[in-house]
């Protein structure tokens, strides 16, 4: 409330209001447009999906940032659950911190609890950069490929919104068991949400046992949707390609290092989903 007082509505939410920001990239994949008009009206219109982000790029570099940010931020809470990742820090799989301790760091836990928060802060606010240099590097090698005259950051621009798709199936893969282990207690939470007590609606002591899923259900459904996910950003790539170069050879020769990029991000997103059913 108080950044839409200082900003005004329009702005705050967006430019400021980071679910905002998701939320209104997410819709550029849905089959309804929604486009204000002149004087006030408004209209609505049906549309394939996937296609509404085939009209526009974005405005600004750091809605790129933010877009891979929605990916890296994902797999980053996929990855910090990992046995592999727990092992870098509290085993000392480095060999940086019991030299400096003078003991397995699993020992200082207490005291390192801290730092390990800082730890993860600082790679979670590194991610998108990660991410942004990996996205770079293959749209500069479809450059080098094709000979384009346009430049990195132009065909970075074109291609950002095709990684949207992506995006979406990360999300649902990742979040969905949420849904059903901790989301069922929103019903309860309703009447309670203070925990005192209170059942302002009558359903404060209902569906409270979480539903666990059949994990072999879980991985084949998550298996598929991030396949499904990185095909259909392989072929709106491939359509902004053939809307970018001169003729299908070098639009087809362009997107050989994104379909690298791709494959990548799916091994890798595959992976981190896998690792907490390996887990021991």
């Amino acid at each position: 409330l108080l950044g839409v007082w200082l900003v005004g509505t329009r702005d705050w939410f967006r430019y400021c209001e980071f679910f905002a920001v998701f939320m209104r990239l997410m819709a550029k994949i849905s089959p309804i447009d929604y486009r204000p008009e002149a004087q006030g009206a408004e209209r609505l219109r049906l549309r394939w999906p996937f296609m509404g982000m085939l009209d526009e790029q974005p405005e600004h570099f750091s809605l790129l940032i933010f877009l891979l940010f929605m990916l890296s931020s994902t797999a980053f809470d996929g990855l910090s659950e990992t046995t592999a990742w727990f092992n870098l820090f509290w085993r000392d799989s480095t060999g940086i911190i019991e030299p400096l301790i003078g003991g397995p760091p699993v020992l200082a836990y207490v005291w390192l609890r801290p730092w390990y928060f800082a730890y993860e802060t600082l790679w979670i606010i590194a991610s998108p950069f990660l991410y942004l240099a990996a996205y770079w590097l293959f749209v500069w090698l479809g450059k080098l490929l094709t000979r384009s005259a346009l430049s990195t950051y132009e065909l970075a621009m074109r291609f950002a919104y095709t990684l949207l798709p992506i995006v979406l199936v990360y999300h649902i893969t990742h979040y969905y068991t949420l849904l059903l282990s901790q989301g069922l207690k929103i019903r309860a939470l309703i009447s309670d949400p203070f925990g005192w007590n209170w059942d302002l609606f009558g359903t404060a002591m209902t569906l409270r046992s979480p539903i666990i899923p059949d994990m072999g259900f879980v991985w084949n459904s998550q298996v598929w949707l991030i396949l499904l996910g990185h095909v259909m950003s392989v072929w709106l790539a491939h359509i902004v390609a053939l809307q970018t170069f001169p003729n299908r050879r070098l639009a087809t020769v362009s997107q050989l290092p994104m379909l690298v990029l791709m494959v990548l991000f799916t091994g890798a997103g595959l992976w981190i989903l896998a690792q907490p059913l390996q887990g021991r």
